[in-house]
């Protein structure tokens, strides 16, 4: 009877542990408010980008492949980019807070720097990591928010394709972590992408969407098997991929660039300043 009680008390600690550890790993973040900035009247005249992200944006991978494309759409451009590999929604907003010379922190490309536009590139971790779209959801309007507070125009690149039922685990403690938050937060579904940016479509006020640009990364591909090429594996773009990617992106940019100008030249004039196509 002891015994039985004694696996009775471990079992309900555990339970209770397991609770505790799920509640603060999926904490949204607050609102957290930098001093608002706005732009300088002549800010079209010597533009900058700012990209941040997970591991599609580290090691400066898409810097030159948007530069390039910005230069066929007729801007000369001035890229910086500040990613962290592995990591989520949250973490990517709270690195746009960390202190300048923090590990990761990309807070220079809101304050130190004179950008015109910040690239967003998150989601692959979420999807694959089973976090839920309303945590998704929840830390990318932060981004935007704070974003938009600096005087930036925010150009959101929706969760690329990948192969997200072929992304491995980090070993069994990771595997038990996954299943049991598709279970809990993503209806037990693998393949949750598309789920996921329609959530923030659908979470996007109508006045927030006409002050951004959405990327819609079904311009590129939207099946990953029938475009391997593309692919270096099933997570990761190849360097093919990260040319047309980083085109793709300045493509966005050049239509939000073009209709701001137009916008700031007739301020009577609706803003543009959403890309969706």
């Amino acid at each position: 009877k002891r015994l039985g009680w004694s696996f009775l008390f471990v079992g309900v600690v555990l339970t209770l542990a397991m609770i505790v550890y799920i509640v603060r790993d999926r904490r949204f973040d607050p609102e957290t408010r930098l001093p608002v900035r706005t732009p300088v009247e002549n800010w079209y005249e010597q533009v900058r980008v700012g990209v941040v992200g997970d591991c599609w944006v580290t090691q400066q991978k898409l810097d030159g492949a948007i530069a390039q494309g910005l230069l066929a759409e007729g801007i000369h451009a001035e890229v910086k980019s500040s990613g962290r590999p592995g990591s989520k929604s949250r973490q990517v907003y709270r690195d746009l807070l960390a202190e300048v010379g923090t590990p990761f922190s990309s807070r220079h490309l809101l304050t130190d720097l004179d950008i015109d536009y910040l690239v967003v590139i998150v989601g692959v971790n979420d999807t694959a990591g089973h976090f839920g779209s309303d945590f998704y959801v929840h830390h990318l309007k932060q981004i935007i928010d704070l974003t938009l507070s600096q005087g930036i125009h925010p150009v959101i690149v929706e969760i690329p394709e990948y192969s997200i039922e072929d992304t491995p685990a980090r070993g069994p403690l990771s595997f038990s972590k996954r299943r049991i938050y598709r279970m809990l937060f993503d209806g037990n579904q693998n393949n949750v992408i598309d789920s996921y940016r329609q959530a923030l479509d659908r979470g996007l006020s109508a006045s927030i969407a006409a002050q951004i640009s959405i990327v819609r990364f079904g311009e590129l591909t939207d099946d990953y098997d029938q475009s391997r090429d593309l692919y270096s594996n099933h997570a990761h773009l190849s360097k093919e991929g990260m040319r047309q990617f980083g085109a793709l992106i300045a493509r966005s940019i050049g239509r939000a660039h073009r209709a701001r100008i137009e916008s700031a030249a007739c301020p009577e004039t609706p803003s543009h300043g959403q890309s969706q196509q």
